[in-house]
């Protein structure tokens, strides 16, 4: 299985299917703040999207060890990589199915 990044578009489509809201509620509110129209009304966009897709994958990375291993499951993938931004940089995790087994 090929190695997946977590990004914006990842989890709004996770936010999109069955299988993952019903496996992580949360994840229905995703739909909703991005549906809404936002923005200055010059360009109809916004740097503010409603959703803080940083805290989402915050909230990924401190799922215990069966949802981590769930959630790859339904990704199709044996490794995720995240990337947070902590201070000034950005830190990148990896969730390893390999890592899970234990």
């Amino acid at each position: 299985m090929a190695k997946k990044v977590l990004d914006d578009a990842t989890i709004a489509n996770m936010a999109r299917q069955e299988k993952f809201t019903a496996e992580f509620p949360w994840l229905k509110g995703v739909v909703a703040a991005k549906s809404r129209k936002a923005g200055c009304g010059k360009c109809g966009s916004s740097n503010r999207n409603g959703v803080d897709f940083n805290q989402l994958r915050r909230v990924i990375l401190a799922l215990d060890k069966n949802k981590k291993r769930k959630l790859l499951t339904l990704l199709d993938t044996d490794e995720l990589v995240v990337r947070v931004p902590n201070g000034r940089q950005i830190e990148v995790r990896t969730i390893t199915l390999s890592k899970l087994a234990n």
